[in-house]
């Protein structure tokens, strides 16, 4: 495409013009099926999913996505599954995200469920409020946790707002404002405690705002 100024007489020879041929832009079209898509509209205005697999966008999820996979459920607007199998975001709030993962769930807890995040992994399961993220790892469990965050590692478990866990197996954070960044077999009960690294640590209930930075087998 170019200006009505340019001047766009052919003046090729002969012999030039024999070994060439001229496409249109109808050439071009003709030879696109614009009727395979690998995606149809499904469920509230805006909203697609694969045209194979299982997948189900809910007539509520208005301008959500399910981008591949198989037997994925999207119930909420605003929404995205990536990918994987068996994954669920139920009717929640808004701007909800799920990238790739295997039977990997977000449940209801709260009448508004917003901005929540599984990133990649396998049953993950995050039964929380608003505003939280598990990024990655296997059997991680996030319940009624609202500005909470797991990591990466597998089968860890927070239950309390304002929580973190960095990474590592089996660490448990269950008091508000509590964190632990990395180990195994850790937990804190208290509220605004505090483990750093290492093993089989422990801060009770009755250990508010107590601080274990290393070691094994620690309890406060």
């Amino acid at each position: 495409v170019v200006s009505t100024t340019v001047d766009t007489a052919d003046r090729g020879s002969a012999e030039f013009q024999s070994q060439r041929k001229v496409f249109t832009m109808a050439d071009i079209t003709e030879t696109v099926d614009v009727t395979v898509s690998p995606y149809v509209a499904s469920g509230g205005a805006l909203s697609i999913k694969p045209s194979g697999g299982t997948n189900t966008i809910d007539a509520a999820a208005s301008c959500s996505v399910i981008m591949g996979g198989t037997t994925n459920t999207l119930e909420s607007p605003l929404s995205f599954i990536g990918s994987g199998v068996g994954n669920t975001v139920p009717v929640c709030g808004t701007n909800i995200a799920i990238v790739a993962a295997n039977d990997s769930t977000i449940v209801r807890n709260a009448l508004n469920i917003s901005n929540l995040f599984i990133g990649a992994g396998f049953n993950l399961d995050m039964n929380g409020r608003s505003n939280s993220a598990i990024v990655s790892g296997a059997n991680h469990c996030m319940t009624a946790a609202s500005n909470s965050f797991i990591g990466a590692g597998s089968n860890s478990k927070t239950t309390q707002s304002n929580t973190f866990i960095g990474t590592g197996f089996n660490n448990c954070v269950c008091g508000t404002g509590s964190g632990v960044v990395t180990g195994s077999n850790n937990s804190i009960s208290g509220s605004s405690s505090f483990i750093g690294a290492g093993n089989s640590h422990c801060i009770a209930s009755t250990g508010c705002a107590s601080v274990i930075a290393g070691g094994s087998g620690n309890c406060i």
